[in-house]
């Protein structure tokens, strides 16, 4: 990122090279102009997530640049949501890249045309009526998980054995996602990945279609 940024002329004056954990606590003592977080995972609730919320909801925290791998496109309106200023894919060239920080550095916005076009298919599908996109709703891909296992009807021993999570943090994430795509209950939930066909619907399927057992 330094050399992008001198390559194009922006002047980086006092550069820190931080790990996440180090992060939050130096944001809170130094003035920096931008803060660019490489996200390298983006489905995953990774460090560099965890840092990119913290900072949306800190007051008075610097813009953010989200350089995202491996598509800015698929999980940008995510880290929109999440504070960040500008998203740009890392695989972008290097001169769109350093028009996402020179914009980002003057308190403007940068969004890829990809992202573009894939923001506003999302505003035009609420507006036409549509209703919340849970793909759109959820923080990450956990949390699609979850209301994939939930709308199957899976008690919640085994969707903390199949991702691997601790109870509280099942309960935690279902909280998150009712709160964030509107909804009021499982039930709801359930409902809306149905029509959305985030799972196979089977309940529609007549007698024959169904699979049945065969005889040993």
């Amino acid at each position: 990122m330094r050399r992008i940024a001198l390559n194009a002329g922006i002047a980086i004056e006092e550069p820190r090279y931080v790990s996440t954990q180090d992060f939050m606590p130096l944001q809170a003592t130094a003035a920096f102009d931008t803060v660019v977080i490489g996200i390298a995972s983006p489905g995953l609730d990774d460090g560099g997530l965890s840092a990119l919320r913290s900072l949306g909801q800190a007051a008075c925290a610097p813009p953010v640049l989200a350089v995202c791998t491996p598509c800015d496109s698929v999980y940008g309106i995510r880290l929109l949501r999440l504070g960040a200023r500008s998203v740009v894919a890392a695989q972008a060239p290097e001169q769109e890249i350093a028009t996402a920080l020179s914009r980002t550095l003057a308190g403007r916005r940068y969004l890829s045309e990809a992202l573009a076009e894939h923001l506003v298919a999302h505003v035009v599908s609420h507006r036409d009526g549509d209703g919340i996109r849970l793909r759109d709703a959820v923080a990450c891909d956990a949390q699609l998980r979850i209301v994939q296992l939930i709308a199957l009807g899976k008690p919640l021993d085994v969707i903390c054995s199949t991702l691997r999570i601790s109870a509280d943090a099942a309960h935690a994430h279902r909280h998150d996602i009712l709160r964030r795509t509107g909804l009021a209950d499982e039930q709801e939930l359930k409902r809306q990945a149905f029509e959305q066909r985030l799972i196979p619907d089977r309940r529609g399927r007549s007698p024959s279609q169904r699979r049945l057992p065969s005889a040993a």
